[in-house]
């Protein structure tokens, strides 16, 4: 979504959620190359979910077990 105006305070959050993600997952093991490509999905489908569930499309509970599924998902993807 956007405005007529940037937030600086939104763009800035999103970047630091996004650094987070990353940090951990490096951490975790996740090459950094994986890691920062899987911190962005996880913040967009945060964003997605949050935004679905914020409009009462979807409750909070199936919102929550779909957002840990994402996780799951690109977490813990298949060694090629």
């Amino acid at each position: 979504m956007r405005g007529r105006h940037d937030s600086a305070i939104f763009q800035n959050l999103g970047l630091t959620l996004i650094g987070e993600i990353q940090h951990v997952l490096s951490q975790a093991g996740h090459d950094e190359d994986h890691a920062g490509r899987a911190a962005r999905s996880i913040y967009f489908a945060y964003l997605g979910i949050l935004m679905t569930m914020s409009n009462g499309a979807l409750p909070d509970d199936v919102g929550r077990e779909q957002f840990r599924d994402v996780v799951g998902l690109i977490v813990n993807r298949p060694e090629k």
